[in-house]
């Protein structure tokens, strides 16, 4: 009975059964036993009972921060199984290797292991690790059981990397030149130099053997510098001919003053499109065919006349020298305001453009070239009083008196008419390139005009 006065059921079980001797029935009451005891053999059966688990590893270079991608891992570790593949006590011995995703992840998916181990090797280490040729062996020992991710810092592998210098012309090394480098550092654009050994190889210390070298710029007296981008670091880990930066010795090295006389008249629309649209690397790619050509542009100044007729509303446009490369982009401004418009009879303006050409404040150096080119799809109107000079014979003065040492240049785009021929036979230092008449420069290349002007300087 409880202490409330309720009585207490009790756990019994019964049997009953009758004595005939006695001729009664007998009932016992027994207390209920529980075998709970029983369960203990169960627990055996728990320790058998497998499972799995996944672990991702994320690799991360320790100088960037960055994500490696497709960097090998491996996962190593001893799974312990109470009876496994009919043997009891068994031991697993698990070897996965798997690369990373782009994220510089990956996932180690169902990575065996049991309550048996969970229970009696819960201290049980696994070993990740990961190594390749542009980072150094990176390990990390983690245990198994309660480490579900790992993170593996790469230390990028440093290399000292060679790059040759040699004479284009004679594949001669260039020795004690100069090579001028320009590579990535936590994020940032740095430069450097270093100069080659008496073999004309330049070794740049320390470098990340996987990198990118942003820039080569090799240099040397007397030949033009040379330049390559984004160049593999695994690519110069030896000095080779192959990678070679191959410098082009200078047969002359000069200034220039050029003069662009341009037609402006309607026919003119197509060809003043392509000048719009290489006015912004004109004075590049004058550099680029003069390097062809073994000679060096030390510097440059460029000068536009656009040219109409005299019953135009604008029959010039006359711009100052820009300075190249500081001023190309108050150049490509001018350019790209030309407009094609006007000029309907016929004859233009060329000779009074050629003849403001020929008196522009040239540079007083003698060594500094001139160079005046006139583009026209049309024969010219003579000289008159309206112009700078009063006839033929005193513009061939100027050119012929004025501007007689052999600097001087003229390169002339037109049509076979004989306001034009006239020069090619009394000009010297004169070259002129057929234009079909109201063709308005269709065939002339621009890459053409470019290297003309590149071979005539």
């Amino acid at each position: 009975m409880t202490t409330n006065g309720h009585h207490k059921p009790i756990g019994v079980r019964h049997s009953f059964r009758y004595r005939e001797a006695q001729d009664t029935y007998e009932m016992q009451l027994r207390h209920r036993k529980c075998r709970w005891w029983l369960l203990l053999f169960l627990l055996p059966l728990l320790l058998l009972i497998q499972c799995h688990k996944d672990i991702t590893v994320t690799c991360i270079d320790a100088e960037t921060g960055e994500p490696v991608s497709e960097q090998e891992v491996t996962l190593a570790y001893d799974a312990h199984f109470l009876f496994k593949s009919g043997s009891f006590f068994t031991t697993e011995k698990i070897n996965q290797t798997q690369d990373t995703d782009d994220s510089g992840k990956t996932v180690f998916r169902k990575v065996p292991c049991s309550v048996f181990s969970y229970l009696f090797y819960c201290l049980s280490d696994m070993t990740v690790s990961a190594s390749s040729d542009c980072y150094e062996p990176a390990e990390e020992k983690r245990n198994f059981h309660f480490t579900s991710s790992v993170e593996l810092k790469m230390t990028p592998l440093r290399e000292d990397l060679h790059v040759k210098l040699l004479d284009k012309k004679t594949g001669d090394p260039l020795p004690y030149s100069t090579l001028v480098y320009t590579y990535v550092n936590d994020g940032k654009e740095k430069t450097d130099s270093v100069k080659a050994d008496a073999r004309g190889v330049a070794t740049i210390p320390n470098m990340s053997a996987c990198g990118v070298m942003k820039r080569l710029l090799g240099r040397c007296v007397d030949h033009i510098d040379t330049t390559r981008v984004d160049v593999p670091c695994q690519d110069l880990l030896e000095p080779n001919d192959e990678q070679a930066l191959r410098l082009i010795p200078i047969k002359e090295k000069f200034s220039a003053d050029v003069v662009l006389c341009i037609d402006c008249t309607g026919s003119m629309d197509r060809f003043l499109g392509t000048i719009k649209s290489n006015a912004l690397n004109f004075y590049s790619d004058i550099q680029r065919k003069c390097i062809d050509e073994g000679k060096e542009v030390s510097s440059m100044r460029i000068r536009v006349i656009g040219f109409r007729d005299w019953t135009d509303l604008r029959t010039f446009e006359i711009s100052p020298f820009y300075k190249m490369p500081d001023e190309e982009a108050d150049f490509k401004v001018l350019v790209s305001n030309l407009n094609a418009d006007g000029g309907g009879d016929g004859p233009e303006l060329g000779y009074d453009a050629l003849c403001q050409a020929l008196l522009s404040d040239w540079s007083p150096d003698p060594k500094v070239r001139r160079v005046v080119i006139l583009w026209t799809d049309d024969e010219s109107h003579p000289l008159s009083a309206r112009s700078p000079v009063a006839d033929f014979s005193q513009m061939s003065a100027i050119w012929n008196d004025k501007m007689k040492d052999n600097s001087r240049r003229l390169i002339i785009y037109a049509p076979t008419v004989s306001t034009w021929t006239i020069f090619e036979t009394t000009w010297p230092h004169t070259v002129r390139h057929d234009v079909n008449t109201g063709g308005g420069l269709r065939d002339v290349d621009y890459e053409e005009i470019i290297r003309t002007i590149s071979k005539s300087i």
